[in-house]
């Protein structure tokens, strides 16, 4: 059995077998380089949907088999209770598939995302799912293309910087077919949100993965509504950073179908995207899938994605100093703002309050609220006092709830007045600071918790100055007012 590498190491290809002649040793050997690689090329094997079911289910066993549900002529099979023994299933023809493709017979889809636009996901949205997937040219799949990304090449070449920033870190998913398969027939859409993993919908995974072969990648899903949390929180420009990194095209493979080629993937790392979205040409293609089990026997997903983060917040010290603040990270000072002008015009914009989504938590969660672009003559007068510009806020903290360790992404800092009684401090340097008004340095990791009570929050957000510089703006203008 001979192989060679495909664009760099992108993907393997195996070539010069037939899986149908392939023996028990030469299985575990294709096994353990798709651990390594996340990507397998067969080219041009046989059609015969039970020689390449007996091949999958020898790589990993098949559990979704339930899937298989037409017959490679796109004829309703029924629903299976087990896996048929391919080897021994007569006729060999008949045995059931899943198929993929928008070809019609009497009017009725014979595949699943028969429409629409299949854009980079994972198979593997939830933890007991299969994690290996595998695909099958069947038919007119000539010049149309499938593209997966290797996040095991992505990890292999890692930079040093980039590895420094998301040591650790995780995300967070929502189950959000609507993005990545967008278009897709209503009753598929309706089956897959009625699924677990749609009635289940949010799940965590490492950004970091290690698969059962012992090989490193990424499980990184960001079309699945992706909140990813690193050691410096919410921190959107390192999201940006590795994602940018990640999505480059010399981790991609392209691979241009043939009738008989089958593409072998790791889906704890590799995402994957239909290349043409053409409804004439879906119609047209059809390739076979199948699910099966890689790593992922004996929930070993679930096991090594267990995620327990302790809140820093909660045994950090209090400092409650609200005037003498004046570090690297808040700066407190005393200036007589007019709390019922504040209050007011919170109250008078109340009802345009929008649940804040907290960088990636689903709306219907009421935890933060958000007040903004509103007419506000007393905010004009402070920025014009301290020579600043800025967007005027209201955040509200609702009672015991928290909002989590982020930094901001466009501004450069704030000021934050509190205008609710008995406020949660802010964390941030490591500490939990009592304020009344402060300059808040929210290029730095920031959270509010230990909140028991609704917390109101007037903010300047300022883009055009720095944490330095308004410090010594406002110190000027305290100075003249002495």
């Amino acid at each position: 059995m001979q192989t060679k590498l495909i664009k760099d190491g992108c993907a393997l290809e195996i070539v010069n077998v037939k899986i149908e002649d392939l023996n028990s040793e030469q299985k575990q050997t294709i096994k353990a380089l798709l651990f390594e690689y996340g990507i397998v090329l067969l080219r041009k094997q046989t059609s015969c949907p039970a020689e390449y079911t007996r091949f999958v289910n020898d790589i990993g066993p098949i559990h979704e088999f339930d899937e298989l549900v037409w017959n490679q002529y796109g004829e309703w099979a029924g629903k299976l209770t087990s896996l048929p023994n391919p080897a021994t299933f007569k006729p060999k023809d008949q045995y059931p598939v899943q198929r993929v493709t928008g070809q019609k017979i009497n009017d009725k889809f014979t595949g699943i995302f028969a429409t629409g636009t299949l854009d980079w996901h994972s198979d593997m949205n939830r933890y007991d799912i299969g994690d290996g997937t595998a695909l099958q040219g069947y038919t007119g799949c000539k010049n149309t293309s499938t593209l997966i990304l290797s996040t095991n090449k992505a990890h292999r070449e890692l930079p040093e910087d980039i590895a420094n920033d998301i040591k650790e870190a995780y995300c967070e998913y929502t189950f959000n077919p609507d993005k990545w398969a967008n278009g897709i027939p209503e009753h598929q859409r309706q089956i897959m949100l009625d699924s677990p993993s749609g009635t289940r919908k949010y799940y965590k995974m490492w950004l970091e993965q290690t698969n059962a072969g012992g090989h490193k990648g990424f499980y990184f899903f960001p079309n699945n509504k992706c909140l990813m949390r690193t050691k410096n929180g919410i921190d959107h420009n390192i999201r940006t950073k590795f994602e940018d990194y990640l999505l480059q095209e010399e981790f991609m493979y392209e691979h241009w179908w043939e009738e008989g080629d089958i593409l072998l993937m790791d889906q704890l790392t590799t995402l994957h995207r239909r290349g043409q979205n053409d409804p004439e040409i879906i119609s047209n293609r059809i390739l076979h899938r199948i699910c099966f089990r890689l790593s992922n026997l004996n929930n070993y997903v679930e096991k090594n994605n267990t995620i327990k983060i302790e809140n820093p917040a909660l045994s950090a010290p209090v400092i409650a100093a609200p005037t003498t603040l004046d570090n690297d990270y808040i700066f407190g000072f005393d200036f007589d703002f007019d709390k019922q002008k504040l209050l007011q015009q919170y109250k008078k914009n109340l009802q345009n309050s929008k649940n804040f989504n907290d960088n990636g938590l689903p709306a219907s969660v009421p935890k933060l609220q958000l007040q903004e672009d509103f007419e506000f003559n007393y905010a004009q007068e402070l920025m014009d006092f301290f020579e600043i510009t800025g967007e005027a806020k209201y955040y509200t903290v609702k009672k015991d709830c928290d909002f989590d360790l982020h930094v901001d992404t466009l501004p450069q800092c704030s000021i934050n007045v509190l205008v609710s009684d008995n406020p949660a401090p802010v964390f941030i340097g490591g500490k939990n600071y009592m304020y009344k008004n402060c300059v808040l340095n929210v290029k730095e990791p920031h959270g509010v918790f230990m909140n028991d009570e609704n917390r109101i929050l007037f903010k300047i957000s300022i883009f055009d100055y720095t944490f330095e510089e308004v410090k010594q703006k406002i110190n000027t203008k305290l100075k003249d007012l002495k």
